[in-house]
């Protein structure tokens, strides 16, 4: 298939979503004349009822195969049936189908045939969610995020730092029939690579070192729901390869387990790498990718969208308190903020307009152009306030600088301490004196629980 099946194209400058539909249809066996539609979603083809497509050939199994729409046409994935899928005279476990393509399962050959092609008008609008644009590449964002969301499909958001990847998966989310389902985040790129398997997966009691109990992974608390994992770029080699696993089986294995447990989980993927240069390189899966990129959502930079400046530094400016921002943002601003290069686009935008509100004393009349250019030029980041928002030096914006006067040994002794009371008081507040839960929430020892719990007073030891 030449085209995607769902695009946004522009006629006589207006957004248009065309969507283009197949059929696959029994082409020779028991079944014959049998189909299902291909549009917006995935089919599964076997003999179990639940299936879309049901046949009744003996040597079909229950879930034989499934067929995805991808961004570029189809992709069948065989499902570890007993007889295999064969495509072009070769078993495959996977392979990119266009219009004609013919597979046999069985004595049954399923033809993907092409089916109608319906255009629907995309309104051009400002904001779509939490998302804020009316520049003719975000309105491309929305037709696809319109088409994409109400469906089950795989989606990875590429993009540069900044330019709001988790707020469009969290438009993916509450766009889909998932939406009163969890919506958890893992970053691939905070968590150490000790920590990142048992925190997707999960893990059994003994299976290391402090796992006292047995913990669900993201994938197994998300029951429902969507799993977002950002900076997927930043996923070791060696677990790419069971992600690969619950994309293609729908099942994970804890670590320190040997029991296959089933998921259902969304999967939306985000990260600020050139991917199919990742794979080039042999630093990422081809097939991972392949199966990640089932449909793509590609974010532009802000300088690729000047026009729509004014309108984010508007909505920062309500955010920050301001009740005028047209008197706020005179001409002479908006030509200073439109002539920057952004290279932390709208998180960096965000934080001028905040900053500059502050050095201006949050007055309601018109920003210095001076004021502005100072603050945009001074590489400084916010607080984090997500991991997201974790850059490199926030630590040093709040120590004492007397701190950093003492020994290595100590500073680490005293932070180390201080995080400990901070992380296990708050779990306390939340769970009380219940140690197990507090350390099986912490993915620590209960013994480390007891001793932070007792050095802040807040459990005596039992005799």
């Amino acid at each position: 298939m030449s085209e995607s099946p769902t695009q946004v194209v522009y006629a006589e400058d207006r957004p248009v979503l065309v969507l283009r539909s197949a059929v696959l249809r029994v082409a020779m066996g028991p079944d014959v004349g049998a189909s299902c539609v291909l549009a917006r979603d995935r089919v599964t083809v076997g003999t179990a009822a639940e299936n879309t497509l049901v046949l009744t050939d003996p040597q079909v199994s229950r879930r034989h195969l499934e067929l995805r729409v991808t961004d570029g046409g189809f992709q069948v994935v065989d499902l570890d049936s007993t007889n295999g899928t064969h495509y072009r005279g070769a078993r495959i476990h996977q392979a990119d189908l266009g219009v004609g393509a013919e597979v046999r399962v069985g004595a049954t050959v399923l033809r993907l045939e092409r089916g109608s092609v319906s255009q629907e008008e995309v309104t051009t609008s400002e904001a779509f969610g939490g998302l804020i644009g009316r520049s003719p590449a975000m309105q491309r964002v929305y037709g696809l995020l319109a088409a994409v969301a109400p469906t089950d499909a795989t989606v990875l958001i590429q993009g540069e730092t900044g330019t709001g990847k988790e707020l469009v998966a969290q438009q993916v989310h509450r766009g889909s029939p998932r939406r009163e389902r969890p919506f958890a985040v893992v970053d691939c790129a905070s968590l150490p690579p000790g920590l990142i398997e048992s925190e997707l997966f999960g893990h059994e009691r003994g299976a290391f070192t402090g796992a006292v109990t047995e913990r669900e992974g993201a994938f197994e608390k998300c029951r429902g729901g969507t799993v977002f994992l950002d900076e997927i770029g930043e996923l070791p080699l060696e677990l790419q390869t069971r992600l690969l696993r619950v994309l293609d089986q729908r099942t994970v294995k804890r670590v320190g387990g040997g029991l296959q447990r089933r998921v259902d989980v969304r999967i939306v993927a985000a990260t600020n790498r050139d991917l199919a240069g990742e794979v080039r390189a042999a630093r990422f899966r081809q097939d991972l990718y392949y199966r990640l990129a089932v449909v793509r959502i590609v974010l532009p930079p802000l300088r690729r969208r000047r026009e729509d400046i004014p309108l984010l530094a508007r909505h920062f400016l309500y955010q920050a308190g301001c009740a005028d921002p047209d008197r706020v943002l005179t001409a002479e601003v908006m030509e200073v903020l439109g002539s920057r290069r952004w290279e932390g686009n709208i998180r960096e935008l965000r934080n001028v307009i905040e900053r500059a509100m502050v050095l201006s004393d949050g007055s309601e009349g018109p920003l210095d152009e001076q004021t502005i250019e100072g603050t945009a030029n001074r590489v400084v980041a916010p607080l984090p306030g997500s991991p997201e928002d974790a850059h490199p030096g926030w630590l040093a914006r709040v120590l004492p600088n007397a701190l950093l006067q003492l020994p290595y040994k100590k500073v680490k002794q005293l932070l180390v301490s201080e995080l400990e009371n901070l992380y296990i008081r708050r779990l306390h507040e939340q769970h009380g004196d219940n140690i197990s839960r507090i350390a099986q929430e912490a993915g620590v020892d209960r013994h480390l629980v007891r001793k932070v719990l007792q050095r802040q007073g807040l459990y005596e030891k039992r005799r």
